[in-house]
């Protein structure tokens, strides 16, 4: 991951704000992409402009992002825009649990509009960073991921799904849950010396999802439920 120097977060504006509750389960991380079918997806990004350098050994072009929720995880969708763009660490998502561009990590430029307490990168990429000061934390928990491809004739691998916990207890002293609010800001990315983002120009802009409706903790197990009693007391 290319981070850099203590760069000053930008003046970030919301591009659109999703909210996609499912039942429990209805989302399972197969590599099968129709359990996706009724989720509003983020605005499609442009094909074409994806990212390239020498930074990294392969080129991503984003084609489009989306997100869900259950009382037990928030599910992410990352496409590509052709095959074999998925590697282990450079399809980047990152997530600003509090809205707040000044907390957590924000020194990566062309995606410095959020500051972000989590990102998840790739196939292998799961990380935490801490809200005071946005020094790494250390690989956060909780996290299940699956590739597929979604063409009609089978060539290699083009998106990404992702299930994460909403109660594993993550090395920044957080759960994967929004703080000061019911939702968080996100932004796509392609890591290279030439960044795509999605949205566009990921140094102003970012995707907002909310988290609603609250979980019913009377669904949950006894560990669950005390999970979200403690993420509502942060918020309140």
């Amino acid at each position: 991951m290319l981070l850099g120097a203590g760069a000053a977060p930008l003046e970030s504006a919301e591009v659109q704000s999703l909210s996609n509750p499912v039942p429990n389960g209805a989302i399972v991380i197969d590599g099968n992409l129709s359990d996706w079918a009724a989720v509003t997806p983020f605005q499609q990004d442009a094909v074409g402009d994806g990212s390239s350098g020498a930074a990294r050994p392969l080129d991503i072009d984003i084609l489009q992002g989306a997100i869900a929720h259950d009382e037990n995880f928030i599910y992410v969708l990352y496409r590509n825009a052709g095959d074999n763009m998925i590697d282990g660490a450079s399809n980047w998502i990152f997530f600003d649990l509090d809205r707040n561009p000044a907390t957590g990590q924000n020194g990566i430029p062309g995606m410095n509009s959020i500051g972000m307490e989590f990102n998840l990168g790739g196939t292998g990429g799961w990380n935490a960073w801490n809200s005071v000061g946005g020094a790494f934390a250390g690989g956060a928990n909780g996290r299940t991921v699956a590739t597929g491809d979604s063409s009609a004739i089978p060539a290699g691998a083009d998106f990404l799904e992702y299930a994460i916990s909403r109660t594993a207890s993550q090395p920044n002293g957080l759960t994967f849950n929004p703080i000061g609010g019911n939702s968080f800001n996100v932004v796509f990315g392609a890591e290279d010396t030439v960044l795509d983002t999605s949205p566009d120009n990921g140094s102003q802009n970012w995707f907002n999802y909310r988290v609603v409706p609250e979980p019913a903790a009377g669904t949950l197990g006894v560990t669950a439920a005390m999970a979200l009693a403690c993420w509502r007391r942060r918020r309140s």
